[in-house]
């Protein structure tokens, strides 16, 4: 039998300031720390005079330890009355560790200790005609993410396993009427170093199995449209809407080299 025995405990904090009506600012930090122990036991041997009295008995044994430190920033700031300007800092540090061996005996080794900062800014404008409203949007943000512990214990090339950094260029409008219509449309750009993709390989208890991957993308076009049927704000309160989306995509590795 495989085991997993685990702990998390943490601590939030948020502190929401408006000094007025147009700024808003957010404050944020959290700590967490995760153990997870990883472990296997033989449980009987069905051999007839075979001595039985000392199972079940520990075969393997492996620690998984992580540490998720974070603090950020959000600013909400009204520059005209159809101007807004947000912002999202984010300062993230992440140490995780494994140590032991695994349910096939091999040893277990390794620390993946990283510092992210993942900021997000933006601008939205909005017209107020009087039965349309159009809103424009526009925002660029970074992200980076680190490996899991299936990505350095199962990696099977004896990669180090890298971190994946992701910036994101985004494009939209927004028509709403009067009449309850309202449509959107939204263009984005994903452009990804490092990536971690499935390779299609699962390892024996049918995790899926990633790898890095240099340099990858993602585009595309989002459209949604809705129409409200019916809205009575009566006593009984009845509304119907109707409503439709479609994404037009393009998802593309630049260069890769596979081997099976």
């Amino acid at each position: 039998q495989r085991w997993l025995q685990n702990h998390l405990f943490g601590i939030n904090t948020n502190l929401i300031y408006s000094p007025g009506s147009t700024t808003r600012v957010h404050w944020g930090a959290g700590i967490s720390r995760y153990l997870g122990q990883h472990f296997g036991i033989v449980k009987g041997i069905e051999f007839p005079n075979y001595n039985n009295q000392n199972l079940p008995k520990e075969y393997y044994r492996s620690s998984g330890n992580k540490t998720d430190a974070s603090t950020f920033v959000k600013m909400d700031q009204s520059i005209t009355n159809n101007l807004y300007a947000y912002a999202d800092l984010q300062l993230r540090y992440v140490i995780h560790t494994g140590i032991g061996n695994d349910n096939d005996l091999l040893d277990i080794n390794f620390q993946g200790e990283f510092l992210f900062f993942n900021p997000k800014v933006g601008l939205n404008y909005q017209i107020e005609k009087r039965f349309f409203s159009h809103l424009f949007q526009t925002s660029f943000s970074v992200g980076n993410r680190e490996p899991a512990r299936s990505d350095f214990t199962d990696n099977i090339q004896s990669q180090i396993p890298k971190p994946e950094t992701l910036y994101d260029y985004e494009l939209g409008y927004t028509l709403t009427s009067s009449k309850g219509s309202r449509a959107s449309v939204n263009l984005y750009y994903m452009d990804y170093k490092n990536q971690l993709v499935l390779t299609g390989a699962v390892n024996d208890v049918g995790t899926p199995l990633r790898k890095n991957i240099d340099l990858s993308y993602r585009r595309g076009l989002e459209l949604e449209v809705s129409q409200i049927l019916i809205n009575k704000q009566d006593a009984n309160k009845v509304k119907l809407e109707i409503f439709g989306n479609a994404n037009f995509s393009e998802n593309r590795i630049v260069n890769n080299t596979a081997s099976w």
